[in-house]
């Protein structure tokens, strides 16, 4: 038996930042490292959710929030409210349906609390409460904010509803009766852009309007007259404030700073932003992060000039581990349901929850396709693994001149009681390239293909590379459209001879 230049046994440390490195992937696109350890596979596929109101409307859901009133389907219903423009959605089986329409500019947030439904309307907080189909349940100034502009965002924090607005934070308490309006007051200069709960504290995003300093974030406990601390950033533009595995984050324009006690650091970068003097304009709004099976999900797009970042990939991105003895991975973990698509998205939000009714998880994602020029909510479809692409790159391995560094083939170890015999559905294409061919920043020009790996060759090596490269890198293509539940390509080691 030949014995193997290069084995990969495992997949954990997802993809890293130094791709010349010999460690961990040069890319994993809509795969999925987490679920089981040391192994990867083709991630469940997001397919188009029944949104065609909102595709034909052309409306991007910025907020999404479950809501149950009392009387109401038991059900999980979905809200999402997007250009002014409210939606639900009864089940998984519904459509996404336009139920209300805001006589003022919104600002697009909206979030369950107490007995109701809150929605920021311009310099107002609106309310429904009670069945949305009933025009006179809707209460679009139902309390006064502040005659400023700037973004509506709320939190649930201690019982209460915080709502900021440019500079100020109101507090509706738990009765949704008693509402005060000058919570907080920030300094002149500062426009909030996100919050969330950390640490028994809220959190608050900032920007400065006055352009004289970075953002700031705010600690504060929800009652003071001013907040505990305030930690300038960097650089300016945060878009996002994030609390996972109580790890605190803020999000910078595709880069994730964790506060480390005293300050914020850079934890990871999503990858293919290229260097600063080239940066693209990454969206990442503030309700674009979620929580699912104990990782951070991020949905996220480039939409900056056709010059720049043009291999930043838009998708769902996953950054979490299997257990404490790991260290924390990054993963492109889902594909649109539009397909690969660089440079032409617009994300909105992203909500996952369980519906206790039919026993199920609830992932839905809201974007925008410029290429198609439609906007979309897609839906995690559990029943079946089949993304329309998904594959992963290896990093570019050095090879040592002992033997005179030739390269024959490679072989794939499965799981086989989950490899299905079909072999139209379930097979690996397998790429190589060599030398100067290795392109560090794109990493879908110039393979060579050398072969597929399905269920009759399984146990083989795949011969045919026969070259002797200095360097060699190899992507491998998951085809996993198995129309049958708990069958799947399950790649668990990697030999190269």
């Amino acid at each position: 038996m030949a014995t193997p230049r290069i084995t990969i046994d495992s997949f954990s440390k997802g993809v890293v930042d130094d791709i010349t490195r010999n460690t961990g992937m040069a890319s994993i696109f809509a795969c999925d490292i987490f679920t089981k350890p040391g192994r990867i596979r083709a991630s469940e596929r997001l397919i188009e959710d029944n949104d065609d109101n909102i595709t034909t409307d052309d409306v991007i859901l910025a907020s999404i929030s479950p809501y149950r009133y009392a009387g109401g389907p038991v059900t999980a219903e979905l809200f999402g409210m997007g250009s002014g423009r409210l939606y639900y959605r009864l089940d998984a089986t519904s459509a996404w349906t336009h139920l209300h329409t805001l006589g003022v500019a919104s600002n697009d947030d909206i979030i369950a609390f107490g007995s109701s439904l809150y929605y920021s309307a311009n310099e107002e907080l609106g309310q429904l409460q009670g069945d949305p189909t009933v025009a006179g349940n809707y209460t679009d100034a139902y309390k006064f904010l502040f005659a400023a502009s700037g973004a509506g965002v709320m939190e649930v924090f201690a019982s209460s509803l915080y709502i900021a607005k440019e500079r100020y934070i109101a507090k509706l308490e738990a009765d949704e009766v008693n509402f005060t309006r000058d919570a907080l007051l920030l300094p002149v200069g500062t426009r909030i852009s996100c919050m969330t709960t950390w640490n028994d504290r809220l959190v608050i995003g900032t920007s400065n309007t006055l352009n004289e300093k970075p953002g700031t974030v705010y600690i504060w406990d929800g009652v003071s007259e001013f907040p505990e601390q305030a930690i300038d950033l960097p650089v300016s533009g945060i878009q996002a404030v994030f609390n996972f595995n109580n790890r605190l984050y803020v999000v910078i324009q595709g880069k994730f700073y964790r506060y480390t006690g005293s300050e914020f650091e850079i934890e990871f970068v999503l990858p293919g932003l290229g260097d600063d003097s080239t940066f693209d304009v990454i969206q990442i709004g503030r309700n674009s992060l979620t929580l699912y099976k104990e990782r951070m999900l991020i949905a996220a797009a480039s939409v900056g000039p056709v010059q720049v970042g043009a291999n930043f990939k838009g998708g769902v991105y996953a950054y979490g581990r299997r257990n404490i003895n790991d260290n924390y991975a990054l993963t492109l973990e889902h594909e649109f349901s539009t397909g690969i698509t660089v440079k032409s998205l617009n994300v909105g939000a992203m909500y996952t929850g369980y519906d206790p009714v039919f026993s199920s998880d609830i992932f839905v994602v809201a974007y925008k396709d410029h290429d198609i020029n439609e906007a979309h909510v897609d839906i995690l479809n559990t029943a079946d693994v089949y993304p329309n692409s998904a594959y992963f790159v290896t990093p570019a391995y050095e090879i040592a001149s002992d033997f005179g560094r030739l390269i024959k083939g490679v072989k794939l170890f499965f799981n086989d009681n989950i490899f299905d015999p079909d072999i139209a559905r379930h097979k690996v294409v397998v790429k190589y390239r060599v030398g100067e061919n290795i392109d560090y920043d794109d990493d879908s020009v110039n393979w060579t293909t050398l072969g597929a790996i399905d269920y009759d060759n399984k146990d083989a090596i795949l011969y045919g590379v026969y070259e002797r490269p200095n360097r060699i890198q190899f992507r491998f293509e998951i085809t996993d459209n198995s129309a049958t539940a708990g069958k799947y390509v399950e790649i668990v080691k990697i030999e190269i001879f």
